[in-house]
């Protein structure tokens, strides 16, 4: 039995001129190896870059958009415009939510509840399908008098879907710096992303299962915080307007953090650190120190929140990593 014709099919033909192919990809702002998957099913490209391929394409809108609805029962070109506005804009609610929180919660949680509602609204937004998506919010180590910053640190992290949560484990205990995304994106002040992590020379936040990944650096005028790391089980995920979404969530959560949280650049100088395995002692020997060295209790001069206890710790683990560094160089 002939097997039946399908939107791949089509688009195969449509992009088998090389021309064809890179005019198609200019026009969806995307790789022209990005349509070739697509074609040959190595990805599943997202509704609404299906509707958005569909109206770059009027000489087949029919056929296509048919046999599109034939494989996926959500397509309609009825919902497109509504798929797309989803996809691109952050809810104007959110952004009175958000006013609302930096208003009335206590400078101790703030950050936290600040970041906790935007990375659960936008995971719902770039993950409507549950292909399988994370977020995670990285920020700079406080560095010791003098020194420039030398790590980030997860400051917090989501997954869809929820039963992920564990991938989430592999990551958290972990410092990671030049050789990451994020870190790239911090040492370059601007937003990168990887079309597939797996096939990229980067080592940093690699977690089972997720493909294609965006950071982008969190920003004060001119200055650092952070940055915003986003990842999905698929390879191709992240297209144009999913890019512009993710900056402008980078842009709200600035205003979770406080003036002292920013960085010049030049003040920034990432280290290059080890894979996460290799950390795992060092963590463990910071985290017996601060509690069982000294009866039970933190081992701190005075009163300190728990925020300040998290970079403590964190401090305390960069100093471990690079110290032992430097000392096996010598």
């Amino acid at each position: 039995m002939a097997e039946s014709f399908t939107w791949r099919n089509l688009l195969a033909q449509i992009i088998s001129k090389p021309h064809e192919r890179y005019q198609l990809a200019h026009k969806l702002n995307v790789h022209p190896l990005t349509l070739t998957r697509w074609s040959t099913g190595v990805s599943v490209p997202r509704l609404e870059a299906l509707h958005r391929l569909v109206a770059a394409l009027p000489a087949y809108e029919e056929q296509l958009s048919l046999l599109v609805a034939q494989e996926i029962a959500q397509f309609s070109l009825n919902n497109a415009v509504l798929a797309q506005q989803m996809a691109e804009h952050i809810p104007s609610s959110l952004y009175a939510e958000i006013f609302s929180l930096r208003a009335t919660t206590s400078p101790e949680f703030r950050c936290w509840s600040i970041t906790e509602r935007l990375l659960s609204v936008l995971l719902e937004q770039l993950d409507a399908q549950q292909a399988g998506v994370m977020a995670l919010l990285a920020l700079c180590t406080p560095p010791a008098a003098e020194k420039p910053v030398r790590s980030l640190h997860i400051f917090t992290g989501q997954v869809l879907p929820h039963r992920w949560e564990q991938k989430l484990q592999q990551i958290y205990p972990f410092l990671f710096g030049v050789e990451s995304l994020s870190g790239y994106a911090i040492q370059t002040n601007r937003m990168q992303s990887l079309y597939n992590q797996e096939a990229s020379d980067l080592p940093g936040v690699r977690v089972i299962d997720m493909k294609s990944a965006v950071a982008c650096p969190i920003r004060s005028f001119s200055r650092v915080a952070g940055c915003l790391y986003v990842s999905s089980q698929q390879v191709d995920y992240f297209l144009a307007p999913q890019l512009q979404l993710i900056d402008a969530y980078v842009e709200l959560a600035a205003l979770a953090l406080d003036e002292h949280d920013f960085y010049e650049p030049e003040c920034i100088s990432l280290a290059l650190f080890p894979p996460g395995e290799e950390q795992t002692p060092l963590v463990q020997a910071v985290q017996y120190q601060m509690t069982h060295q000294s009866g039970g209790r933190p081992d701190f001069p005075i009163p300190q929140t728990p925020r300040q206890v998290e970079l403590d710790f964190w401090q305390r683990v960069e100093r471990q990593i690079l110290d032992g560094g430097e000392s096996k160089r010598a």
